[in-house]
């Protein structure tokens, strides 16, 4: 049994390993010379229940305003003045796999100017500014909810999370994106232990960096992992 299990644990570590691999190797020609960004959209607690009952449309909802708040940014002229591309990602748990939706965006420092038909660079060592896009995304995704005649719960907090990280140039930025591109809600050595009907798990605390344990009962769990399985089509 040990032997099989260490087998499905190598096994899973190098299909992970081998797709962002493989997505290193076919964004390589991709590449262009600008400094690229990871900007990371979260909905606020108050959000988790609409958004858990009404997964395919909230995801939905999520995706179009979050690429419609960085174009519209993209496109001031005090900011860059030009069509940007992105690719984003939706992930739904955190570090202790609670419930906790959220988009990585991948975007390059750089765009298209249509109007001057010419390539402008973002200058400096930033992207955008976080509160400023928190602000706005806020904004549309309400408004968004409302036109879904989905329910805004009372007390929406009105500051939201928006992080914009630089993640360097070439190569090196391609490494760094592709953790978040193949990576599944828990690996399996991060699983310590199985027993009596008992689940404990690791995780890195994102705050202090320190190692913690999280252990539950089997059934709670599998219905942990399964809050994570995605629509259709997601």
């Amino acid at each position: 049994m040990s032997i099989h299990r260490d087998l499905r644990k190598q096994s899973g570590i190098r299909c992970q390993n081998h797709e962002s691999s493989r997505w290193i190797d076919r964004q390589q020609n991709n590449l262009l010379p600008v400094l690229y960004f990871m900007v990371t959209f979260t909905l606020p607690c108050e959000l988790r229940t609409v958004t858990c009952y009404n997964q395919r449309t909230v995801y939905s909802l999520m995706f179009s305003c979050v690429s419609s708040t960085l174009k519209d940014f993209g496109l001031t002229p005090k900011h860059l003045g030009a069509e940007i591309g992105m690719t984003m990602v939706l992930h739904t748990h955190s570090r202790r796999l609670d419930f906790h939706p959220h988009i990585h965006v991948v975007v390059p420092g750089g765009g298209v100017d249509k109007r001057m038909r010419q390539w402008k660079k973002k200058k400096g060592k930033y992207l955008f500014n976080r509160k400023a896009l928190a602000k706005v995304f806020r904004a549309r995704f309400l408004d968004a909810l409302n036109k879904a005649s989905l329910p805004v719960p009372r007390g929406v907090r009105p500051e939201w999370v928006v992080d914009c990280t630089r993640v360097g140039q070439g190569i090196s930025a391609l490494k760094y994106l592709s953790r978040y591109l193949y990576r599944g809600v828990i690996s399996e050595k991060n699983i310590v232990s199985n027993h009596n009907g008992w689940v404990t798990f690791k995780y890195i605390e994102s705050e202090t960096g320190e190692t913690r344990y999280r252990t539950l009962k089997g059934e709670d769990f599998l219905r942990l992992i399964l809050l994570h399985v995605l629509p259709r089509g997601f």
